[in-house]
């Protein structure tokens, strides 16, 4: 059984978001090491890849859960092998104007994303260029 991960530091965020990512109880669900990687819509991502891992990221379905939607889902990728990885999405999905987000190659750079309305928005990031 996973265990949950909780966040202590505040890094690129204020507590309140800290405080928020807590109580919605993130997983460690996924190890990726390969290349070119699909990622999930909701958890903890450590990408541990050898080199780059140029990831995707589908648009989140607009939404409650109640109706099938995904508003509220929270996702993060770490970084855990210093590397510049990517992840790109469908365009404006990001923040509603930008499609890729690049990590600058240090171990714990880190894109915390949440999903409304058919995108994700940027609630952390740590090491990370969105363009």
């Amino acid at each position: 059984m996973p265990v949950p991960y909780k966040l202590t530091k505040e890094g690129a965020f204020d507590a309140d978001v800290r405080n928020a990512l807590n109580r919605a109880t993130l997983f460690l669900n996924r190890v990726l090491t390969g290349a070119a990687d699909v990622l999930e819509h909701a958890g903890l991502v450590l990408v541990l890849t050898a080199g780059v891992d140029a990831m995707t990221l589908t648009a989140p379905k607009a939404g409650d859960a109640s109706v099938g939607g995904e508003d509220g889902s929270i996702l993060m990728v770490a970084d855990g092998g210093g590397h510049a990885h990517t992840v790109t999405g469908p365009t404006n999905c990001f923040n509603g104007s930008t499609h890729i987000a690049t990590f600058n190659g240090t171990v714990a750079s880190l894109l915390m994303l949440v999903a409304y309305g058919g995108a994700w928005y940027t609630i952390g990031t740590a090491g990370i260029t969105l363009s």
